[in-house]
């Protein structure tokens, strides 16, 4: 796709890819499987489907687009305690919440071979998309909360909540 869209419209994507792990956590948050991110204070900007396609719509349209980097989110930075309430909302679901120090989480991530994933989700990262908000005149077509919803029907369907 990157290279289509650079030779078409001069556009590159690169896309930071959401980690397994949200499906699993609704997996768990499903079975009421308690998780140990109570302690958790970081803030993470993710961005659904939706609001990345409609960017994506807009870049390809856009004589401003090529040779610049534009960032996009859905708007709401939260914490992985609030997303997994989030989640747990949406699916009509009680989220156990229980306090483990990030520290102890990422020495158990690295016995087990998971550390990558525990950054994820004890790490921060957050982006700033302002610019792409003022010069693109963008802004989310769906709220953070109606994203999980929709990804949680569609989670549903495929046989789990």
């Amino acid at each position: 796709m990157a290279k289509l869209c650079r030779r078409v419209c001069g556009v590159i994507f690169f896309i930071i890819p959401a980690s397994l792990a949200y499906f699993f956590m609704m997996r768990w948050i499903e079975r009421g499987v308690p998780l140990p991110f109570g302690a958790i204070h970081n803030r993470r900007s993710l961005v659904c489907v939706w609001n990345l396609c409609s960017l994506l719509l807009l870049l390809l349209d856009s004589p401003a687009a090529p040779g610049r980097v534009w960032m996009v989110s859905d708007g709401d930075d939260m914490s992985t305690p609030e997303l997994i309430r989030r989640i747990g909302r949406a699916m009509q679901r009680r989220v156990l919440l229980f306090p483990v120090p990030a520290g102890l989480l990422a020495a158990g991530g690295a016995v087990f071979g998971r550390k990558a994933e525990i950054t994820r989700l004890t790490g921060s990262l957050v982006v700033d998309v302002a610019r792409t908000r003022t010069e693109l005149g963008w802004s989310p077509v769906v709220t953070v909360d109606e994203a999980l919803r929709r990804t949680v029907d569609w989670y549903g369907e495929r046989g789990g909540a």
